[in-house]
């Protein structure tokens, strides 16, 4: 009799088991959090929570009638590095009673106000969404300074507004 050699090849081995589960929980972890993410988002922008709108506003500040040219010329440069601010304008104690005359139309000035106790002023645009009395107390505590306000424009459902910001 002749022997038969028989070669068994040996079975391929098996894949190690639940190999692919930690990247599963991982892949569901993942899907989890954007969904939520999304979720809140969509949820509070519903509610009505929204960057707040940019608003144009006009700062002015009232300079004192006795301030000295060095202390118009500090504050003139504190505002020219207002953020979001535009175009810089500053009226002389002329052209401040010229306004003044616009202003009242045919009604004669009162005696007390003339050029020597009229005060020169700055008008600055800003238009920004942040709260509109930023910086102005510090810029009205500098010398030479009488008054620092706000005035908002009117828009087609809010009317004019005017306020001090100390």
């Amino acid at each position: 009799m002749t022997e038969q050699i028989i070669d068994v090849a040996a079975p391929a081995p098996m894949p190690p088991r639940g190999q692919w589960i930690p990247l599963l929980i991982a892949a569901v972890a993942v899907v989890s959090l954007l969904v939520g993410a999304g979720a809140t988002g969509s949820a509070l922008f519903m509610a009505g929570w929204r960057p707040p709108a940019v608003q144009q506003y006009t700062l002015l500040i009232v300079m004192k009638p006795d301030a000295t040219t060095d202390q118009t010329a500090a504050v003139d440069a504190v505002l020219r590095k207002v953020p979001d601010g535009g175009e810089l304008v500053f009226h002389s104690k002329a052209q401040a009673i010229a306004k003044m005359k616009e202003i009242m139309g045919d009604v004669p000035l009162p005696d007390t106000m003339s050029e020597a106790t009229a005060s020169e002023y700055f008008e600055l645009p800003v238009r920004t969404n942040r709260s509109i009395c930023d910086g102005v107390p510090e810029i009205s505590k500098m010398s030479g300074v009488k008054d620092a306000g706000v005035e908002k424009a009117p828009t087609a459902t809010e009317p004019k507004a005017a306020m001090f910001c100390r």
